[in-house]
C-alpha cells in the first residue's frame, strides 16, 4: 500500500505514466478477488471476463488497486448485502471494467466531483475511516496516468463504476 501511495505521489508530481507491461487479465482478476477475500472473508462478486486470453498493458499492482478500491466501496458504501458485479469487455481496442452494486447508488450531485478526493459519504456503520474520498481520488490518478478513462453513473438498482484501459498494438487477444 506504502509502494501505491509513493507511486500516486510520484505520478502526480511528475505527470509520468507508469510503466506498463502485458499482464493476463484472468491472472490480474484472479489476485483481485483473492486479496478482497483475505480483507473480507464475506465479499460476494461475480466476476464475468472475456474466455479469450488477454494481455493487457496495465501496473498490475495499481490496477489491482483500483479494482479492490472499487469493490471495498461497493461492498462498504452500497448499503446493499448482494453480491456485487466485476465484469471486463473488450471494445474498441479498450479494456472496460466495470464494478456494479445493487444499493443506494451516489447522489447526482456528487457524481461529476466523486474522484476529486472531497467526497464524504456516510455509511451505516459511521466510520469515517471508511470515506470514499481518498480513494477514489487515487483510483483517478492510476487509470489516467494509464491513459484510461473512469467515471462513475447509477443504474436502474445501484451504482457502477467503470474505467478504460487502451490496449495499444502490443496487447495480444485469442
Amino acid at each position: 500500500m506504502v509502494e501505491n501511495l509513493l507511486s500516486v505521489t510520484r505520478i502526480r508530481e511528475t505527470g509520468a505514466h507508469v510503466s506498463k507491461s502485458l499482464e493476463p487479465l484472468e491472472e490480474v482478476i484472479s489476485e483481485v478477488v483473492s486479496r478482497l477475500k483475505k480483507r473480507i472473508p464475506t465479499a460476494q462478486v461475480n466476476v464475468k471476463i472475456p474466455d479469450d486470453f488477454i494481455m493487457i498493458p496495465m501496473d498490475a499492482t495499481l490496477i489491482e488497486q483500483v479494482l479492490i478500491n472499487l469493490l471495498e466501496n461497493g461492498i462498504y458504501h452500497s448499503n446493499s448485502t448482494l453480491p456485487l458485479d466485476l465484469n471486463v469487455v473488450i471494445e474498441n481496442n479498450v479494456a472496460k471494467f466495470s464494478v456494479t452494486d445493487y444499493g443506494i447508488g451516489i447522489k447526482e450531485n456528487l457524481l461529476p466531483t466523486i474522484f476529486d478526493g472531497y467526497a464524504s459519504m456516510p455509511n451505516a456503520t459511521g466510520d469515517s475511516r471508511k470515506g470514499m474520498g481518498i480513494g477514489l481520488s487515487i483510483c483517478k490518478t492510476i487509470i489516467l496516468a494509464h491513459d484510461g478513462e473512469i467515471w462513475a453513473e447509477n443504474h436502474e438498482k445501484g451504482a457502477r463504476f467503470v474505467f478504460t484501459l487502451p490496449l495499444g498494438d502490443e496487447s495480444y487477444e485469442s
